[in-house]
C-alpha cells in the first residue's frame, strides 16, 4: 500500500490488512517515479519517519487542547511535543520517530565514547560501525540520542543530538563518527532565560530509531 499524505495518521484499524507499507508523503512532480522505483527494486528506500506515528488520537500530546475553541488553541503540550512525549511518557506507538525499512538489511555495533582533549567545551566523540549484512546495497542512519540522568527541570527521556546516514555495499562494513558539545547536553532555564547543563551522569543511547536504541554508554560531565 502507497500511503501519501502531510502528516502521520491513525491506521491501527487497517495496517494489519495490508503486506507493507510505502510512506510517500506528498513526493511532487517526479512523485510517481520515484515510487515506481521504490516498488520495483531500482532504487532501495532508507527514509527514515521525521515524526512519530500514533496508535491513537487520544495519544498524541495536542490532544485535548486541538483544535480548541471560539478560534483559540491553547499550546498544551510544553517542552514534550512529537517523540519526546511518546517516549518519556511510555506510550506505545505504530511506528516511532527515526524509523524506517530497507532492502538491505544492517547491524550496528562497537559503539566508543572518546572526550575530545583538552576541549573546554564538553566535546565527544562517538564512534559506531555499521555493516551490511543483506544482498543489496543500501543506506542506514546511525542515530545518536542522549538522556539527562542527573536532570533537575523536565526533561525528555531522551532527545535526538546526531545522526549519520551511510551507504554500504553488500556486507561492507564501516565506521560513522558523530560529535557531541555543551549544546549536546544542554537544557533552556526560563527562570534565567538562558540555556545551561547540569553537572552529573549522562547516557548515549545509539540506534536506528527513538526505540531501537541498543547501544548505551555512559559519561559524567563536571
Amino acid at each position: 500500500m502507497i500511503l501519501e499524505a502531510g502528516a502521520q495518521i491513525v491506521m491501527e484499524n487497517w495496517i494489519d490488512n495490508v503486506n507493507a507499507l510505502v510512506e510517500a508523503w506528498y513526493p511532487g512532480q517526479e512523485g510517481a517515479q520515484a515510487i515506481a522505483e521504490v516498488l520495483s527494486g531500482e532504487t532501495n528506500p532508507s527514509g527514515k519517519l521525521p515524526v512519530t506515528m500514533p496508535k491513537r488520537w487520544e495519544d498524541c500530546s495536542a490532544y485535548g487542547s486541538y483544535p480548541g475553541a471560539n478560534e483559540e488553541t491553547e499550546y498544551s503540550d510544553g517542552i514534550l511535543v512529537g517523540y519526546r512525549h511518546f517516549d518519556t511518557k511510555n506510550i506505545a506507538v505504530r511506528y516511532p520517530f527515526g524509523y524506517g525499512l530497507s532492502y538491505a538489511k544492517f547491524s550496528i555495533g562497537d559503539v566508543k565514547v572518546t572526550p575530545v582533549p583538552k576541549s573546554t567545551d564538553n566535546e565527544y566523540t562517538v564512534t559506531a560501525s555499521v555493516e551490511n549484512t543483506g544482498d543489496v546495497a543500501g543506506a542506514e542512519v546511525v542515530q545518536l540520542y542522549v538522556h539527562d540522568d542527573s536532570a533537575k527541570v523536565l526533561r525528555p527521556a531522551k532527545e535526538l543530538k546526531a545522526f549519520a546516514k551511510v551507504f554500504l555495499q553488500p556486507k561492507e562494513k564501516k565506521d560513522v563518527e558523530l560529535h557531541l558539545n555543551t549544546s549536546s547536553f544542554a537544557y533552556y532555564d526560563d527562570v534565567k532565560h538562558e540555556w545551561a547543563t547540569s553537572k552529573g551522569t549522562y547516557e548515549i543511547l545509539v540506534g536506528t530509531s527513538s526505540r531501537n536504541l541498543p547501544l548505551k554508554e555512559t559519561i559524567r560531565l563536571k
